[in-house]
């Protein structure tokens, strides 16, 4: 697993929580408040979008993409949790048939809750694509706040989040995301005739915090309509290793150096149309970006050069149903 795909990782529970996907269901069944009470919600959306890879502000690379996502989800507990399982199926006009496959689940327990502000446990576990085994998952903690505005000219409300939490690996995951430690030894190459055979299992835990702030407004002469301008950021730490000798087979000894820092920055702009009390279409513009708008975390490392300039563009369009 490469530091790219951790950072989309760390980002995805942001674009595919339950709490983003389903309020409106939600919001119409939570009235019901009894410790007994479960209520069970899904969702379907088909997506279609069109990514542009850009590299100092020059297109690179142009991909369009198709996909389908069902996510089902449960609300019990006195409202205080909210769990939910989503899937993603997805091809692009670069391959033929099914070629992404994503599943995850996601859980917020709320043990406090008020008018503006609620916080308590937060996981989040991903799948393998292939065999649909265990791979990660994130346990932390959530806590997030909702203001709402009225205006004469409409409705406008601000939220945000931020969720830390530390990340336990599969012993598959471990094996894939197996490094080359720094090599401190003064030999080449380790000695070893085979680069893979210097490569060791990371023995330490990733860090990961989403953050995120959100902006809607529903004009009063359309209230089916939602204008929206989020901005979210992702940032990782991934255990770095050093080896300054061998061990008694040969190998590199290695041992723990530092944590190498990574930030993604996603801005999306979005337009909502709630079609029937089930059925929406949105039409968003996103903008990924290493580091904060091109800013590292810590631009003085030559961790942080070389990936700053790298950004994609996203149009997307999407129809998305409640199920139940």
């Amino acid at each position: 697993m490469n530091e790219s795909k951790l950072l989309l990782l760390a980002a995805a529970g942001l674009f595919s929580s339950p709490l983003y996907s389903q309020s409106a269901v939600k919001a119409q069944k939570s009235q019901d408040s009894s410790p007994t009470k479960v209520d069970f919600y899904g969702s379907l959306e088909f997506r279609q979008a069109e990514i542009q890879e850009m590299e100092k502000d020059q297109r690179t690379a142009t991909t369009a993409t198709l996909a389908v996502a069902p996510t089902f989800g449960a609300i019990f507990w006195q409202k205080k949790i909210d769990t939910s399982f989503s899937a993603s199926y997805g091809t692009s006009n670069q391959s033929s048939g099914i070629q992404t496959f994503e599943a995850y689940n996601e859980t917020i327990v709320n043990l406090f809750k008020s008018e503006y502000v609620a916080f308590g446990p937060y996981s989040f576990t991903d799948f393998s694509k292939t065999s649909g085994t265990w791979m990660t998952t994130d346990l932390g903690v959530n806590l997030s706040g909702d203001y709402k505005v009225p205006l004469s000219m409409g409705g406008l409300s601000l939220s945000a989040f931020t969720r830390p939490r530390g990340q336990v690996m599969s012993p598959q995951a471990l094996e894939d995301n197996k490094t080359a430690p720094k090599n401190n030894t003064g030999v080449e190459g380790f000695g070893l005739s085979d680069p893979e055979d210097a490569k060791v299992r990371q023995r330490d835990f990733n860090y990961l915090v989403d953050n995120q702030i959100a902006l809607k407004f529903v004009p009063s002469i359309q209230e089916k309509l939602t204008l929206g301008l989020t901005v979210d950021v992702a940032q990782t730490w991934v255990p770095q290793y050093q080896a300054s000798g061998f061990d008694a087979s040969g190998s590199p000894d290695a041992e723990f150096d530092a944590y190498r820092a990574r930030m993604l920055t996603v801005t999306r702009a979005s337009t909502t149309y709630q079609i029937t009390d089930m059925v929406k279409l949105r039409a968003e513009l996103r903008s990924y970006m290493g580091g904060f708008y091109g800013y590292a975390l810590n631009a003085a490392t030559a961790d942080s050069t070389g990936e700053i300039t790298k950004k994609s563009i996203e149009s997307r369009f999407t129809v998305s149903a409640d199920l139940f």
